[in-house]
């Protein structure tokens, strides 16, 4: 798996985000070019990476590190449905 190491990159996800290891980052568009880079800066910091990618591109995303990888279609009604619940992190 190749993961970038830009130093002016890796750090956006913490920073910017303001996520900490073990907490959850939904990424969509996770099989596009900058969808992937997300889920590996992702996954280099220790988050839990929640993906959405086309059928065709889901085995890709699961190998770049996604815990999970939902199909695109549903991802808007999945999270509307955990928003509600109110159980993200």
């Amino acid at each position: 798996m190749y993961v970038p190491h830009e130093p002016q990159t890796r750090p956006l996800i913490t920073r910017f985000v303001n996520l900490k290891a073990g907490q959850t980052l939904a990424v969509t568009g996770a099989g596009g070019a900058y969808g992937e880079y997300i889920v590996q800066l992702a996954k280099t910091e220790g988050l839990q990476v929640i993906a959405d990618a086309s059928d065709k591109d889901r085995e890709l995303v699961l190998s770049l590190g996604a815990d999970i990888v939902l199909p695109r279609k549903k991802i808007a009604k999945v999270f509307a449905n955990v928003f509600q619940a109110g159980s993200m992190d």
